[in-house]
């Protein structure tokens, strides 16, 4: 599972969504890039199996 990740300046990281395949989460955090816009740190992270 991958997560996407992100903050906004002044404020903590955030789990904005997630996945079950990398390739859609890569997909979607050109959407979310987007849709936020540059001001927003986004990235991917693979979920720890607890």
């Amino acid at each position: 599972m991958y997560k996407i990740r992100g903050k906004y300046p002044g404020q903590p990281w955030e789990d904005i969504d997630e996945f079950d395949t990398r390739s859609e989460a890569l997909k979607m955090l050109a959407e979310y890039r987007m849709a936020f816009g540059p001001e927003w740190k986004l990235t991917i992270k693979k979920a720890v199996a607890k």
